[in-house]
């Protein structure tokens, strides 16, 4: 089988031989592939539609595929040619492409050289489906869909990155960073026109420490389609990019403040201390800082709180600064604790005579 594109200045390409290269239909119409020649060009490219199995001259069944597949067959504009020869691959090949559209239908159009893509909708029949014999087809819904070509184009977008989880217990992320922030997209035209980022893959921060920070960057992969607002509702596109975002993270410790209420005063002296000490208040009120997870496991009788009066003597009062024993990585938020105390003499009894 073979294509020629006038009459008066033939270009020809050979399409391989029926038994394996089977088409029922046949358009010319611009791909819409980008050439930089500086002039104008009319670029004739074929599209042809696969026939569901018969050798078109014999009517001997062959396995060429399926009717759903569209191959273009893209015309030089440099040359002035087409390719000398085409045989189906369903692997890419130089000035062609092949779309499995997922479904048979019965033929094709192509749009309007001007528009970024064409719509068409297909109605379904029991021709589109392959049952067993036993199996009957009652109904089809929906009986149509719609499907839309669109000109393929490439485009810088930037990125956003996606993350999914929380960190562990009492951790927070306090900055990220990533990069590239920008990457070259191919995909519908229309579509990337509309679309502001391209996310990535969910990076999973389920359960992450500080300890993460060591292994730091991630190479993450991006989607495979882009998601634009469509009246109201979302709609995702397939794209290619084969870029890795490299993703740096800073975890670190939530930093929190606590009051402790009522946290006991202690008084420390010699055994053989003989004054009374006096405390005008037995019980302050402590405000640390320090991680929340630490913090939240804390009670005020984890906590130490005295005075040492070893070297005060009578009389008083006296301003005493309050000492608190508190665990590794916490410390005392506001001004210093002091204790008002007196330090009086011990009374002693008068000794009363027997007789």
């Amino acid at each position: 089988s073979s294509f020629t594109s006038t009459p008066t200045n033939p270009q020809l390409t050979q399409l391989g031989d029926s038994t394996a290269n089977a088409y029922r239909e046949i358009e010319v119409g611009d791909w819409g592939e980008t050439q930089g020649i500086g002039q104008t060009c009319t670029d004739s490219d074929i599209w042809l539609q696969r026939s569901e199995g018969v050798d078109y001259l014999t009517g001997v069944a062959t396995n060429p595929g399926k009717s759903d597949n569209i191959t273009v067959i893209e015309f030089d504009c440099l040359t002035n040619t087409y390719p000398a020869s085409y045989a189906f691959s369903t692997q890419q090949q130089a000035g062609s492409h092949v779309h499995a559209l997922g479904v048979d239908f019965g033929g094709m159009d192509i749009g309007d050289v001007d528009e970024d893509n064409y719509k068409r909708t297909i109605r379904l029949t029991k021709r589109n489906f392959n049952f067993p014999r036993e199996v009957r087809l009652s109904s089809i819904v929906p009986s149509e869909i719609d499907i839309t070509l669109g000109r393929l184009e490439s485009n810088y977008i930037k990125v956003q990155i996606q993350k999914k989880g929380v960190p562990a217990p009492g951790y927070k992320i306090i900055s990220e960073f990533f990069y590239p922030n920008r990457v070259l997209v191919t995909g519908p035209v229309n579509i990337l026109k509309e679309a502001d980022t391209i996310s990535t893959s969910p990076i999973d921060m389920s359960g992450i420490t500080s300890e993460q920070n060591r292994t730091f960057p991630w190479a993450v992969d991006l989607e495979d389609f882009i998601s634009v607002a469509r009246d109201g509702k979302y709609v995702s596109v397939p794209v290619q990019c084969d870029e890795k975002i490299n993703v740096w993270l800073q975890v670190s410790e939530q930093v929190d403040t606590k009051v402790f209420e009522k946290v006991k005063i202690n008084v420390f002296h010699p055994v053989e201390y003989d004054f009374k000490v006096k405390l005008k208040e037995e019980y302050i009120n402590l405000s640390l800082k320090g991680p929340k997870l630490m913090l939240e496991t804390l009670s005020p009788e984890d906590i130490m709180a005295y005075i040492d009066v070893s070297s005060l003597r009578p009389p008083g009062p006296y301003n005493q600064s309050v000492i608190c024993k508190i665990p590794e990585g916490l410390k005392i938020d506001g001004a210093p604790l002091e204790a008002h105390i007196d330090i009086v003499e011990p009374t002693v009894e008068p000794i009363s005579e027997t007789k």
